[in-house]
């Protein structure tokens, strides 16, 4: 930039005319060898702050510029000695002064005209000093001559100086130098900014590195750039990697052009700039290195299945097990003059990098001490277990203590593919032993839950929970699942009489239920609504019902109206327990047998409402034993412990079956012509050797769990199965192999109005079994030949619900109210879906024999997997299954046992016990608050239970049975119950209820009058009434 000096001294100096004064006219200059025509020319260059000029700022050059009359020989300027130039008056100054002194040649104060080539003499007189500072030849009508930043250094001339010139002419042109038109700029630049200063840290990814630039307190920077290099003492250049504004500032190095290469040294080093330095010319500031780890090539990440890192993952699919550890060892290579030599001190591994492959994904392993190390394989040990099955892509990053990471990268060994494991079924029972149902309610009930068990990974979830059993008696031994399973709100608008139905297509009215329940009387003991003006109070009871005969026209065949032991009609309240206690002829536990029964409201006593249902999962039967059958095909070849190929004959096994040959149970993965590959030893047993011929059974899942309401059916040719837009589902024909019964029935399959089904297939719009659908069965229809006319003898048709305001919130969630399309001849796989979500199962056990028995409950769960391999050698896998794998089976044992009691009525009877005093008490169950204050009563009573009833009785033993008796009850584990006749209490001549009650504690004394005798006081809990 350049500033104008306006103000200046311009005169001349003629040798021909030394006394005179020429200050004001245009100036000669001429030089011969006789005379001398010189110009003086004096300026001041202004003080910095005059023109705002920063701290930086200093004087390039000053140029002259003059204008001049004719061509000729060189224009030369030389500086006047500083003692001359400071007594300079150019109104007065002449060749022989400076001033009015000296005006002759006797006593001249200078010499303007002791001059030769370029540098003048040194004596005293001369008025120029130093070497000449520039020259221009006078070609043109203007010459500009230049003070650089060496002349004015050489002159002492800066900001505020003084500078006086001698203008001369190296020839003899005699040129005429202008007055008013010299023009004098002074011409400015900026100094170099100062350096800036730069810091490094690792951003939070750790492949990058976070800049932190410092600007000094320099108001002249205008900008910096960060330039880098892949050695030390980076230099200034004119293309920089990174620029940006003057202001503190943090550069990620991702932002660079260069890039920040794992294992390699980079230097970066930061340059300050301003408006006259820039480029190569910038300030160069902080120089750092970065540099990020590597991972040694080819032999950097490998895994192993041992801590001592010695035995590597094999190379075959399936190289490891859900469950199994796998071991990583990571070793990088040494990088001499590095600030971390390569070393880390943190291991990040992704087990599972196919799912997903963020920077959370990654588990962080420290070194011990955060020791940087060039190995981890003797500090620390980074392993991991999976639960979940299929191929993984292990990837690994190495950290530095500078947190700075080496790329993610798959590691060199062979990556792990999980086996797919299979859940665990675990059975747990709410008692070991059980008393016998004959007394049916709560307490007399079993509860079985699979809550605990396993699924074969932390990606699945239990789908099915299955229940069975098998008693020791299957003579004697009824089992009645879901007995206490009662929707007991049909009954908040009044008691009612109650039906049992049957969904068997054979005659099964041969079944006796007993239903136990509070039932609703008048005055006189007969059972009335308690909605009738006779009404006068509940009491608990027991009523037995039947189904009806088998009718194709009334199914579900319900039967009579339950009655008590008289024969007379029942009004039940509330429903507690219902207990099969006479099986029909037809069950046997047989492959289609174990029917569904329901039980109803009478549609008499609904308002119009119908057969409201109150339990529809009654069964009692179990096909447990007969539901492994043989599948015509055995084994071909010999096979040892470890084979999990297998050649077979015939060609009815399917993936997805489970198998049992000799003990041994296996899960079939793949099929490929003759050959089968399994999973050995399932379920808990042992991979043994088998001979060949050998015969292979398979389990029917179908029919075996049917006892904890199971169904299942799958369509097959010729008719297979439809779905109908219109909202139908029609069986056709089904396959024999997954089928819960005999005909090509809904009710015969064990589904019933209100079912929720889950349907998949391999493909199709209307359920798949990657993306299964769920109906609710609204009602079903007889239609052979599907023209919308009822007939035939099965109920082969399904309507779905297609309003979705008859389904709960939570059902709206995933239930469809369409089918999606028409599609005829399909092989859906269709099973109870609400059922099978219910992790625990309540039943009651009957002996008719009022025997002990031993009974085997089964437990089997099925979880969500939907990967199985579906080549022999494991190879690839499909995600198509049949909603029965993966599965898992177990048992347990309960004993059942009749219940053991005393009759207290009895042994006062005989005289063997005399009862002196009962008392009946019930406590508890309201909440109240006493205020402060004056108040009496108090506030906030509130009934929040209605307390528990309670008997005191003291009695004494009048002989030896009656002392028995009573010891036995005081000592415990004898009786199961205790009952006493409720005119001990209010003593009429006939018992109003006859308490069924346990002993909660008592005592026995010796009578200190009689020693013969023996007091009791015991306490007793009303467990309800003698109903049986």
């Amino acid at each position: 930039m350049g500033t104008v000096i306006s103000n200046y001294d311009f005169g001349k100096l003629v040798s021909g005319n030394p006394a005179n004064n020429s200050f004001g006219v245009d100036v000669e200059i001429d030089s011969d060898a006789t005379s001398t025509k010189v110009g003086i020319l004096q300026f001041k260059i202004p003080q910095r702050e005059s023109i705002e000029l920063s701290d930086k700022a200093y004087i390039s050059t000053i140029t002259i510029r003059f204008t001049i009359s004719n061509d000729g020989s060189d224009i030369e300027i030389y500086k006047v000695k500083d003692e001359f130039a400071s007594k300079i008056n150019f109104h007065t100054m002449s060749f022989y002064s400076y001033n009015q002194e000296g005006q002759d040649a006797t006593n001249k104060k200078w010499d303007p005209s002791n001059w030769q080539s370029g540098h003048l003499a040194t004596d005293a007189t001369t008025i120029v000093e130093g070497n000449k500072l520039d020259t221009e030849p006078g070609g043109s009508t203007t010459e500009t001559l230049t003070l650089s930043e060496e002349d004015l250094q050489a002159c002492g001339w800066t900001f505020g100086s003084i500078c006086t010139l001698a203008v001369y002419n190296s020839g003899t042109d005699n040129f005429v130098l202008t007055q008013n038109n010299v023009v004098i700029t002074l011409n400015h630049l900026l100094r170099k900014p100062d350096a800036a200063t730069m810091t490094l840290v690792a951003n939070r990814n750790g492949t990058t590195g976070d800049l932190t630039v410092s600007l000094p307190d320099d108001s002249t920077i205008s900008g910096f750039y960060i330039d880098m290099d892949n050695s030390t003492g980076v230099s200034a250049t004119g293309s920089p990697d990174f620029t940006a504004a003057a202001k503190n500032f943090v550069v990620n190095t991702s932002q660079f052009s260069g890039s920040f290469t794992e294992g390699t040294r980079l230097f970066a080093r930061v340059f300050t700039v301003n408006n006259d330095n820039t480029g190569t010319s910038a300030t160069g500031g902080t120089e750092l290195e970065l540099f990020r780890p590597k991972i040694k090539t080819s032999t950097g990440a490998l895994l192993y299945t041992d801590s001592a890192l010695s035995s590597a993952l094999g190379s075959a699919n399936a190289n490891l097990s859900i469950g199994q550890k796998v071991y990583l060892k990571i070793i990088t290579d040494a990088v001499a003059n590095t600030p971390t030599s390569n070393k880390f001190t943190k291991i990040r591994v992704n087990w599972d990098s196919g799912v997903s492959d963020t920077d959370d994904d990654y588990a962080v392993y420290e070194m011990s001490d955060l020791t940087p190390v060039h190995n981890n394989g003797s500090n620390t040990v980074v392993s991991h277990v999976y639960s979940s099955a299929g191929a993984k892509v292990v990837k690994v990053q190495v950290e530095d203590q500078n947190g700075f990471r080496s790329d993610k990268q798959a590691v060199n060994s062979h990556q792990p593919d999980v086996i797919f494991g299979f859940p665990s079924a675990v059975i747990s029972t709410s008692t070991k032993k059980v008393t016998q149902a004959k007394y049916g309610d709560r307490t007399t009930a079993l509860t079985l839950s699979g809550q605990h068990s396993r699924t074969t990974g932390a990606d699945t979830t239990i789908e099915q929970y299955l229940w069975g059993y098998i008693p020791e008696s299957t003579s004697n031994t009824i089992v009645t699942a879901n007995a206490l399973e009662n929707d007991n709100s049909v009954f908040d608008d009044g008691s009612k009489r109650v039906k049992i139905g049957s969904l068997s297509s054979q005659d099964v009215d041969d079944t006796t239920f007993r239903i136990f329940g509070l039932a609703s009387y008048d005055s006189s003991g007969d059972s009335v609504s308690d909605t009738a003006a006779t009404f006068d109070h509940y009491a608990f009871t027991s009523a037995i019902a039947l189904p009806a005969s088998f009718d194709i026209d009334a199914r579900p065949n319900i039967g009579s109206v339950a009655v008590d032991n008289g024969g007379d009609e029942i009004f039940f309240k509330e429903i507690e327990c219902v207990v099969c206690v006479s099986k029909a002829a037809a069950e046997n536990g047989g492959l289609y047998d174990c029917k569904r029964f329901i039980l109803v409201a009478n549609e008499a006593d609904t308002g119009g409402a119908g057969n409201t249902v109150i339990n529809k999962d009654l069964f009692y039967d179990s096909n447990v034993t007969n539901s492994i059958v043989d599948s015509t095909s055995n084994l071909d070849e010999t096979l040892d412990a470890t084979d999990d190929v297998l050649t077979i004959t015939g060609s009815v096994i399917v993936p997805g079956d489970i198998i049992k040959i000799d003990n041994e149970i296996m899960f079939v993965h793949s099929l490929s012509g003759s050959t089968i590959g399994v999973e050995r030893g399932y379920n808990n047993t042992t991979a043994t050797t088998h001979a060949s011929g050998t015969d292979i059974n398979v389990y029917r899942f179908a029919n075996r769990y049917k006892w904890g309401g199971h169904a299942m059916l799958r369509g097959t040719s010729p008719g297979f199965v439809d779905f109908d837009n219109s909202g139908k589902i029609v069986i056709q024909d089904l396959s024999a192999s997954h089928r819960s019964g005999f005909h090509d029935c809904w009710f015969e399959q064990n589904f019933f109005t209100g079912d929720i089904i889950k349907v998949g297939n391999d493909s199709g719009d209307n359920g798949t079994f990657d993306s299964p659908k769920f109906y609710k069965l609204k009602s079903f229809l007889r239609d052979s030949d599907n023209d919308g006319v009822e007939d035939g003898n099965f109920y082969n048709v399904a309507l779905i619900e297609t309003d979705e305001n008859n389904l709960t919130e939570e059902e709206r969630t995933y239930i469809s109210t369409a089918v999606a399309t028409t599609d005829a001849d399909e092989t859906p796989t269709i099973i109870r879906h609400d059922s099978a979500k219910k992790p625990s199962i309540t039943c009651a056990v009957y002996n008719t024999a009022d025997a002990q028995d031993e009974i085997e409950f089964y437990l089997a769960v099925v979880d969500s997997s939907k990967t199985r391999y579906n080549a022999t050698d494991r190879s690839s896998t499909s995600t198509d299954f049949n909603f029965q794998f993966y599965w898992s089976e177990t048992d347990t044992t309960v004993i059942s046992t009749a219940p053991k009691t005393l009759d207290l009525d009895t042994l006062a009877e005989t005289s063997s016990i005399a009862i002196e005093k009962v008392n009946l008490t019930r406590s508890g169950g309201i909440s109240t608050q006493m205020p402060l204050g004056i108040r009496r009563y108090p506030v906030g009573v509130t009934r929040t239970k209605l307390g528990i009833p309670k008997v005191t009785v003291q009695a004494k033993a009048l002989d030896q049975t009656g002392y028995r008796a009573l010891f036995s009850l005081v000592e415990g584990n004898r009786y199961d119950y205790v009952f006493l006749d409720s005119k001990k209490l209010d003593s009429p001549t006939t018992s109003y209820r006859t308490l069924r009650m346990r002993l909660e504690s008592g005592n026995l004394t010796k009578d200190t009058v009689d020693p013969n005798v023996y007091l009791a006081n015991l306490n007793f809990v009303i467990l309800g009434e003698d109903v049986s």
